[in-house]
C-alpha cells in the first residue's frame, strides 16, 4: 500500500526528474467464503467457496429453505473471479497526496462495480449496474505515501433492468463499508413481484465480508510533466 515515487528522467529536455502525486486510490478486495448471492423469487441462493456438489469451480445453487443443493440443477457460477476482487472501485480525495510526511484527505468521490465479481447475470434480465449513491463517511490518511488509515461508508444501488416485466430499472439498495484492512456488503431489498402479483416478492440479497487487499495511490502528471510532454510531442512534429 506505498505511494509509488515516479519520477521520469528526460535527458532530451535537461530535466532530472519530474515527480507525480496522486489524488485516486484504486481499491481491491478479497472476498471470505460464505459470501452470498441470494434470490428469493426461486428460494435460492449461491455461496462462494461451497464446491457445489464437489464441483469447485461452482458456487450453488441452493435452496434458502434447507441449504441443500437444488436437484436437476446443472450448477452456477456467481464469483466468476472466485475470492479476488481486484482493482473492483476507486476513491477520489479532496487534494493531491505528496507522499511526505503525515497528510490527511476526505473522499469526496468513489466509483465501484460488483458485477463482475458478483454476478447474476440472468436470463431474461441480464446483469446488474453497480452504483455509489452517496459517500456517508470517507477520511484516509498517508504517513509518507504509505496508507495507515481508512475509514470509507458508502450507500450502494444495484440495479437491474426489468424492462422485459414492464417496470424499467429497478434499484436494489445497500450500504458498503471499506477501512484499511476488511470490508462489509450489504444490499437486500425487495419488490412486488411484477410478474406474479401476490407471489414471492423480488428479493435479492447481496452479502460479503473480508479484507482489503491493495489500495494503491494513482499517479497523475505533474504541470511540468505535461509540459514536458508537450514539448517532446512539438519536438517531434518539428523532426518530421
Amino acid at each position: 500500500m506505498k505511494f509509488p515515487r515516479i519520477c521520469a528522467l528526460l535527458s532530451f529536455l535537461s530535466l532530472s526528474g519530474v515527480c507525480l502525486g496522486a489524488n485516486v486510490v484504486n481499491v481491491s478486495l478479497e472476498a471470505a467464503n460464505g459470501a452470498k448471492w441470494s434470490e428469493y423469487v426461486s428460494g435460492a441462493y449461491a455461496e462462494l467457496g461451497s464446491n457445489w456438489n464437489g464441483n469447485p469451480s461452482l458456487d450453488g445453487p441452493y435452496e434458502i429453505a434447507t441449504g441443500n443443493p437444488i436437484a436437476g440443477s446443472n450448477g452456477l457460477t456467481a464469483f466468476p473471479a472466485g475470492s479476488a476482487w481486484n482493482d473492483i472501485g476507486s476513491l477520489t480525495l479532496d487534494g493531491t497526496a505528496t507522499g511526505a510526511g503525515v497528510e490527511n484527505f476526505s473522499i469526496t468521490g468513489a466509483a465501484f462495480d460488483f458485477s463482475a465479481y458478483m454476478a447474476d447475470n440472468d436470463a431474461v434480465v441480464g446483469g446488474y449496474a453497480s452504483a455509489v449513491t452517496s459517500i456517508t463517511s470517507g477520511t484516509i490518511e498517508l504517513t509518507n505515501g504509505a496508507i495507515t488509515n481508512l475509514n470509507f461508508e458508502a450507500n450502494l444501488a444495484f440495479i437491474y433492468d426489468f424492462s422485459a416485466f414492464g417496470v424499467g430499472p429497478t434499484p436494489f439498495a445497500g450500504t458498503l463499508t471499506v477501512d484499511e484492512s476488511s470490508f462489509v456488503l450489504a444490499v437486500d431489498q425487495s419488490y412486488p413481484n411484477p410478474g406474479n402479483p401476490g407471489g414471492p416478492p423480488v428479493r435479492y440479497v447481496w452479502d460479503a465480508t473480508g479484507t482489503t487487499s491493495a489500495l494503491n495511490l494513482v499517479p497523475e502528471p505533474s504541470s511540468a510533466l505535461l509540459g514536458s510532454l508537450g514539448m517532446l510531442i512539438l519536438y517531434r512534429r518539428r523532426r518530421r
